[in-house]
């Protein structure tokens, strides 16, 4: 553009010479002279220009990387790649124009050196801030390399300015002299200058809207921050080089109680604990000092303070930055106090399931692929007698078995890694001092993600109790078969007993009652009174012999007849019991029948049962005026059992003597008062027990008795 703009100026200065034909050869020999001087005076201006240019584009480039590490905007790199562009084309444009001068060809090589040097540092910085998620702090050894660099490229470009300003100076001595001799080259000059000065304010209004593009985007940028530093879910406080805030966000008015207002121009240390501030100012010291960066969960436990002077635990990030206003350090704090609880509740689980494990009553053990104990509980440690450190990594299972066992051990081991199971293998295991003792041993494997085996978990049962507790119970069997079989012939005695006692007792008790009843029928008037009582004495013993007789033939048989369960009806039985009068009642007796559940029995033995109690509530209450019986039943809670009472107002008995209500022929009360065998109750007694349930009794002298007896609840239909 500048050779086209010379050959127009040379093109009307030739115009000119045409016109002015009166000027003459001198005035032509001046302008030439002119032309050459002011031509020389605007080389040098275009050298300053160019160096001036370098200059600016080096400070274009230090900001735009600057404004790309501080906002991460990729709008800054445009600029940068501009600017260097720009600065080796200006590099070029200087050598081309300092051709001539041997001096300035020298220092431009230093000068372009220097220009690449700080292409290369600032790339270096761009290319780190792309690899980082977030704004790091500047490198301080990079700053220190890039004020080098830049002090090392004003100081060359101002000796190059020097020397060209010394150029120019003796150029415009030489241009004023030559424009004394023709005003045309004067003109010339001054158009030429205009032009300059419109390409350089063309130029300048170029810079101008760059620099007004950088500032929006500069703008954005620290619209952005602001956002993210007024929303951050951190507490982010910045800190001065004098230790004083500068700047809080929302986050931390929330989590200290404080305005910002009033944290703002306060020492950092009125965050803390008053304990910990003066080690505080020590850390402060230090830190500015050599500043780095720290991320959160360095490992220190730090604490913080509120307003209100309670504490709580905080992780916090430092981030040292530089700014046109010097040092501050950006502080993230994070509240973690739900962090550390549950971390906390994590370690307590952690060691109660450590504990769990230690303590359990049975053991556990792991066992490598080698069969290597790699983990073992204190309980099997306690069993075998050793030290975990004696055990764990250095034994193999196969070294605490007996010799045996360690062949059955060798065939198990492999297949229980291939199927992955193994369930109560037995073995016997060698204390330390030698002594060995049983246990049962399951097991399943744990696999990686390519099925290879890694290790065992095994829970270990010591089973000598248990081994011994079998031996016990085979003896008991065998104890029990003996019993039974001396029942057996017990029962045989019994039975020949009962067939001895109703042929071979019976047959002389009738004829003992019989000619008994003759003779005092025949002989009865020709007797005394006394021989009389005698006789009757005799036949109502042998009466009362045959009515023992046969309630013992009934016992004996009742008891031993097998039982048959089945549905019963207690509602209808009982009803069963009372219409066919099995005893005798009172007239005027007051019964009294609540509904009955059904019941899991023998019918026939739970019959006996029935009569048996309600005839003994009769028989008991009959001097009352009026006789009162009342049954009932309820439900256990568990729904299992059926609890019967059958309570009457009679004569009742002493509770002292309650025991022996059940017992074959145990009575509380004489023959005169009230008849009866004594086998009733203890057959009553026999059959509830052998349906599984519980007889008792309750009562006072003259209160009456309550008769309770359980049965087993029939499921609902």
């Amino acid at each position: 553009m500048h050779l086209t703009l010379e050959r127009k100026i040379a093109a009307g200065f030739a115009v000119a010479l045409g016109l002015l034909s009166v000027v003459g050869v001198a005035t032509w020999s001046s302008l030439t002279r002119f032309e050459r001087a002011f031509g020389m005076v605007e080389h040098t201006h275009l050298v300053l220009n160019r160096l001036e240019q370098i200059q600016v584009q080096a400070l274009e480039m230090q900001t735009s990387s600057r404004g790309f590490a501080l906002s991460g905007e990729p709008a800054f790199l445009g600029p940068f790649d501009t600017a260097i562009a720009k600065a080796r084309e200006n590099v070029a444009a200087v050598r081309e124009l300092t051709r001539d001068n041997p001096a300035q060809q020298l220092r431009l090589e230093r000068l372009q050196a220097l220009v690449e040097r700080e292409i290369a540092s600032m790339s270096r910085r761009n290319a780190d801030r792309r690899t980082q998620a977030a704004a790091a702090a500047p490198d301080p050894a990079a700053l220190r390399e890039g004020e080098l660099v830049m002090d090392e490229l004003r100081a060359l470009i101002r000796e190059m300015e020097e020397t060209e300003s010394a150029l120019l100076a003796d150029r415009a001595i030489a241009a004023r002299h030559n424009a004394s001799h023709s005003r045309t080259a004067l003109l010339l000059a001054v158009a030429s200058m205009f032009v300059l000065a419109l390409a350089a304010g063309t130029r300048v209004q170029q810079e101008l809207a760059a620099r007004k593009r950088a500032d929006e985007a500069l703008h954005r940028s620290r619209a952005l921050f602001e956002t993210f530093f007024e929303q951050s879910t951190d507490a982010i406080v910045v800190v001065g080089a004098a230790g004083l805030i500068l700047r809080v966000n929302r986050r931390s008015e929330d989590l200290f109680g404080y305005p910002r207002t009033e944290l703002v121009g306060q020492p950092l240390e009125v965050l803390m604990p008053d304990r910990f501030r003066e080690r505080h100012l020590a850390h402060v010291q230090g830190f500015q000092a050599a500043p780095k960066f720290r991320a959160m969960g360095a490992g220190l436990e730090l604490l913080a303070a509120r307003k209100d002077g309670t504490e709580f635990p905080v992780d916090i990030m430092l981030n040292p930055l530089e700014t046109d206003d010097g040092r501050v350090v950006l502080a993230a704090i994070r509240d973690i106090t739900e962090r550390k609880a549950a971390a906390a509740e994590l370690q307590r689980s952690t060691e109660r399931i450590r504990d769990l494990y230690n303590r359990a009553p049975c053991g556990y053990h792991s066992l490598d692929a080698e069969g290597i104990i790699v983990e073992i509980n204190d309980t099997e440690l306690d069993w075998i007698g050793y030290t975990r450190d004696e055990v764990v990594r250095r034994l193999r299972f196969r070294d605490l078995l007996s010799p045996a066992d360690q062949e059955k051990f060798a065939e198990t081991f492999p297949r229980f890694k291939a199927t992955g199971t193994a369930s109560d293998i037995e073995f016997q295991l060698r204390r330390r001092d030698g002594s060995m003792f049983h246990v049962s041993i399951s097991a399943t494997a744990l696999y990686d993600a390519d099925g290879r085996y890694l290790s065992s978990r095994s829970i270990v049962h010591n089973i000598d109790a248990r081994r011994a507790a079998e031996q016990r119970l085979a003896a008991l069997h065998r104890e029990l078969r003996e019993h039974s079989a001396r029942v057996e012939d017990a029962n045989r005695e019994l039975e020949a007993f009962s067939y001895s006692v109703s042929h071979d007792l019976r047959a002389p008790l009738r004829h003992l009652a019989g000619f008994s009843t003759l003779l005092l029928e025949r002989e009865g008037s020709r007797l005394d009174p006394e021989s009389l009582r005698y006789v009757r004495t005799i036949i109502a013993s042998a009466q009362r012999m045959g009515e023992l007789i046969d309630a013992l033939l009934d016992f004996s048989r009742l008891v031993r007849l097998p039982v048959q369960r089945m549905r019963v009806d207690s509602q209808a039985l009982v009803a069963d019991v009372l219409a066919e009068k099995h005893f005798e009642a009172a007239a005027d007796t007051e019964w009294r029948i609540d509904p009955l559940p059904a019941v899991e029995a023998d019918a026939a033995l739970l019959r006996q049962v029935w009569i048996n109690l309600l005839g003994n509530a009769a028989k008991y209450s009959a001097p009352r005026r009026p006789p009162r019986i009342h049954v009932s039943a309820e439900i256990s809670r568990d729904g299992r059992e059926a609890i019967f009472t059958v309570r009457d107002n009679g004569v009742g008995f002493d509770p002292r003597y309650a025991d022996k209500l059940f017992k074959v022929f145990s009575r509380l009360h004489g023959e005169r008062e009230f008849r009866g065998t004594g086998i009733g109750l203890a057959l009553v007694q026999r059959i509830v027990a052998r349906h599984g349930g519980r007889v008792w009794a309750e009562s006072a002298p003259d209160a009456g008795a309550a008769f309770f007896f359980t049965l087993p609840a029939a499921p609902t239909p």
